[in-house]
């Protein structure tokens, strides 16, 4: 642990540090905090004006944060996103961002529980949820919401790809995704994955209702309907 200053309480086996706190742990994630109360294990705390950045380039930033058991830590007022490229300015909005109530990482269970939750799109909050539930960044392969893509075209304009994976059992699964776009509407999507005895295969499937399909010159991207399997 570095701080400005930092105290050690060996009755109560508590260790307390204020001012510019930062604190690595094993497992590679850093935290920085104003002040930080920890106990002698490390295993239970609280934090105030937290950001905690973890291995694979997710952000939890809150105004506070407790930790309990080791395993479970709750933001209170909290956000949750990726890293921001140091080039960026310092006060532009990230891509994508979850803001919610209280946040939830339970490292055991590998999960993130959002509570009265809004994602965020370039700062602006594109849907309300009052929960939502998703695998942390380090799991592989669990059902749940995957982190959100942007696309961009001059014909369908801006969107966001929205995926949720399925982790039928150890030979199937199926990612199902939508993407609203600025300009044509929702494309959905769906890709079905089977690994057989002898080989595998897989069905991607798409299809939109366009609202602007004059963009499209061409025969089979001017009309309503497109779909491709």
């Amino acid at each position: 642990v570095e701080a400005d200053r930092v105290d050690f309480d060996r009755r109560n086996n508590r260790l307390r540090a204020d001012g510019n706190v930062r604190l690595t742990e094993p497992n590679g994630n850093v935290l920085r905090a104003a002040s930080m109360e920890l106990s002698d294990d490390l295993r239970d705390g609280f934090a105030t004006a937290l950001q905690l950045d973890t291995p694979q380039r997710t952000r939890f930033i809150a105004d506070g944060a407790r930790r309990e058991n080791g395993n479970r830590t709750s933001f209170d007022n909290g956000l949750y996103t990726v890293y921001t490229s140091p080039k960026n300015p310092p006060d532009k909005p990230p891509l994508w961002r979850i803001r919610a109530q209280t946040i939830v990482h339970n490292q055991q269970e590998k999960t993130i529980e959002f509570e009265k939750a809004s994602f965020e799109f370039f700062g602006r909050s594109l849907v309300y949820l009052p929960y939502l539930s998703m695998p942390d960044p380090s799991v592989k392969r669990k059902s749940g919401l995957l982190i959100p893509n942007f696309v961009y075209g001059d014909r369908v304009g801006a969107g966001m790809r929205i995926p949720y994976y399925f982790a039928i059992d150890p030979s199937r699964d199926l990612l199902i995704s939508a993407t609203p776009l600025s300009k044509q509407g929702v494309l959905g999507q769906f890709d079905w994955r089977q690994r057989l005895m002898d080989g595998a295969y897989s069905i991607h499937a798409a299809g939109i209702f366009q609202a602007r399909p004059g963009e499209y010159t061409t025969s089979s991207g001017n009309r309503d309907f497109r779909g491709v399997i």
